[in-house]
């Protein structure tokens, strides 16, 4: 009787499989917080996704020559934005760019003066791209080019106050309602105290 050997991945095989169980699991676990990426806001200044630890963040990707998806996205935010003071509820609101290598700060700074987004609770993000791909990849956001062009999935997602994904708004038409249930309450309970 013949002894089976043992297969061996390549090495190259086996760090991919490390690194999407490892993404799974930081997935899994809630702890897009504790994931090493990078970001600067509007300013320039370093920001890291923990700084919004606490509160209940609206959160989604876009960039700043999409005129459609990306700006149906914000305009679904703003609704958002009004329904959470009207039940006076505390949501943090990011946006991180898809395209770190065109859309700069200043681009950014001039789009939250042009859109009316310049709240203290709304942060525009930008990173390399690397981060920004793995940081679409865990809130299950596809991207890809088409020649000159970024495409994108719609997404928006609820991160609660320790950064789990408690919802996913994948059309722009889904009720805002629903989407931010839960968080509206949890977040006007814990301003009243």
């Amino acid at each position: 009787m013949q002894r089976a050997t043992p297969t061996r991945l390549p090495r190259w095989l086996a760090g991919i499989l490390l690194a999407m169980l490892c993404m799974a699991s930081a997935h899994a676990a809630g702890l897009l917080y504790q994931l090493p990426y990078r970001w600067v806001d509007t300013d320039g200044k370093r920001v890291a996704l923990s700084q919004y630890q606490g509160k209940p963040v609206v959160l989604t990707l876009a960039y700043g020559a999409c005129k459609k998806i990306c700006s149906s996205s914000v305009f679904a935010m703003e609704q958002m934005q009004a329904l959470a003071e009207r039940h006076k509820a505390q949501l943090q609101f990011v946006i991180v760019s898809l395209d770190p290598e065109q859309d700069t700060p200043a681009d950014w700074r001039d789009l939250r003066k042009t859109r009316k987004l310049e709240r203290s609770n709304w942060s525009i993000l930008s990173g390399n791209v690397a981060d920004t791909r793995a940081l679409a990849a865990n809130l299950g956001i596809t991207v890809w080019r088409y020649h000159e062009h970024l495409l994108h999935d719609f997404g928006i997602v609820l991160l609660d106050e320790r950064g789990n994904i408690v919802r996913t708004m994948r059309h722009y038409d889904d009720d805002i309602n629903v989407f931010l249930q839960g968080a509206l309450a949890s977040s006007a309970a814990n301003t009243r105290e």
